[in-house]
C-alpha cells in the first residue's frame, strides 16, 4: 500500500492541480454539452495519469521485444503484452470514474457552498480516502510498474524513488493547492464583511466604494490553473486603493500569487529538506517588513495578514504530512539532515 498510494496520489495531483485549465473548471459548473465535455476530459486526464504511473514493467519488456520483432499484432504478443495491461487500465478507469463522480457532487454543493474552503477540503479529503482504499486493495500494483525498475537503473532504490515522487506531490500541493485554499478563505472573509455592512458603504480592502467581486469559482480544483488568486487580489488591491482607471497600477500583475507560491515552496523545502522550522520565522519576518512597510488601511492590512498566516499554516501542514508519509515509506526525514 505504501508504494501504491504515492503513485495514486501523484496522478491525482497532476490531473487536478497541474493539467486542468480554469476554463475546464468553470465549464463543469455549467450545464449541457460544455459541462459534459469538461467532465469527460478531466476524467480522461485522471485515467491517463493513473495508467502512466501503473504501467507494468513486464508488459513494457514484452512490448519492446514485440515491436523489434514485428509481432505486435500476433496472438502470442497480444496475450503477453495487452493482457498484462488489463488490470492497470481497469484500475485507472475506475479511479477516473469515481473522481469525476466526487467532482460532480462538489459542483452540486453537496460538500458546502461552491468555491468555499469547506467544499475544497471535503472534496480533497474524500479523494484521498478513496485513493487510500484503492491502494489497500491493490498494494503491489505500483511496485510492479515500470518506474521502480527505471529508478533502479538510475541508482534509486524503491523507497527513495517513491519518496522522490511523494516529495514532488507535496511540493505541488503546498504551492498550487495552497494558493486556492488561501483564496477561498479570503473570499469568504470579504463576503462576510460585505454582508455585515450596507451594500452601498462596503469598502473591500484597497477597493473603496466597490462591492467585492462575485464568487464565481464553482470548482475547488481551480487551483491548478488560477493565474491570479486571492493573493494576487490582495497585491492589486493595495496598488489600486485610490487610483482611477486612467492611472497605472504600481503593483506587478500576478505578483501577489507568485509571492504566495514562493513563500509556500520555501516553507516546504526548509521543513522537508532541512528540518529547520526556525527558518520559517525568517521568511515570515522578511515578508512582513517588505509588505507592511508602507502605510495601509486597517481592513487592507488585516486582509494581507490573514492571507499570509493561512498561507504559512497550509504550507506547514502539508510539509509535516509529507514527512509523515515519507517516514512510512522508510525514507529518513529531513532529507538533508539537521
Amino acid at each position: 500500500m505504501w508504494q501504491t498510494f504515492p503513485a495514486f496520489l501523484f496522478a491525482h495531483v497532476l490531473a487536478d492541480f497541474v493539467f486542468q485549465s480554469r476554463a475546464a473548471v468553470e465549464a463543469k459548473a455549467r450545464s449541457g454539452r460544455k459541462a459534459f465535455g469538461a467532465y469527460v476530459r478531466h476524467g480522461a486526464a485522471v485515467a491517463i495519469w493513473s495508467f502512466v504511473v501503473l504501467f507494468p514493467w513486464e508488459c513494457s519488456e514484452a512490448l519492446f521485444r514485440a515491436v523489434l520483432e514485428g509481432r505486435v499484432l500476433e496472438v502470442e504478443a497480444v496475450s503477453s503484452v495487452w493482457g498484462g495491461l488489463c488490470v492497470p487500465a481497469g484500475v485507472a478507469v475506475f479511479l477516473a470514474v469515481v473522481h469525476v463522480a466526487i467532482d460532480f457532487l462538489k459542483v452540486r454543493e453537496w460538500f458546502g457552498p461552491a468555491g468555499s474552503a469547506r467544499a475544497f477540503l471535503s472534496d480533497q479529503g474524500l479523494h484521498l480516502l478513496f485513493l487510500a482504499v484503492m491502494a489497500a486493495n491493490f498494494p503491489d500494483l505500483a511496485a510492479a510498474s515500470i518506474w521502480p525498475a527505471l529508478g533502479s537503473i538510475l541508482g534509486f532504490d524503491p523507497p527513495a524513488f517513491w519518496g522522490m515522487m511523494l516529495f514532488l506531490t507535496g511540493l505541488i500541493v503546498a504551492t498550487r493547492a495552497g494558493g486556492f485554499f488561501v483564496e477561498t478563505v479570503l473570499e469568504a472573509l470579504q463576503q462576510r464583511s460585505w454582508r455585515g455592512s450596507d451594500a452601498g458603504s462596503y469598502e473591500a480592502p484597497g477597493k473603496e466604494n466597490e462591492k467585492p467581486r462575485p464568487h464565481t469559482l464553482e470548482e475547488a480544483n481551480t487551483v491548478g490553473k488560477i493565474d491570479e488568486g486571492a493573493e494576487g487580489n490582495a497585491g492589486r488591491a493595495a496598488a489600486s486603493a485610490t487610483e482611477s482607471e486612467e492611472k497605472p497600477s504600481d503593483s506587478l500583475e500576478g505578483a501577489g500569487a507568485l509571492i504566495g507560491h514562493a513563500e509556500r515552496s520555501m516553507v516546504f523545502l526548509f521543513l522537508v529538506l532541512s528540518g529547520r522550522p526556525d527558518a520559517i520565522a525568517f521568511i515570515l519576518t522578511a515578508k512582513s517588513l517588505l509588505r507592511f512597510g508602507s502605510r495601509r488601511e486597517r481592513a487592507e492590512t488585516e486582509y494581507v495578514i490573514v492571507g499570509t498566516l493561512v498561507s504559512f499554516a497550509w504550507a506547514v501542514a502539508v510539509s509535516y504530512g509529507t514527512m509523515a508519509l515519507l517516514s512510512a515509506l522508510g525514507v529518513a526525514v529531513p532529507l538533508w539532515g539537521t
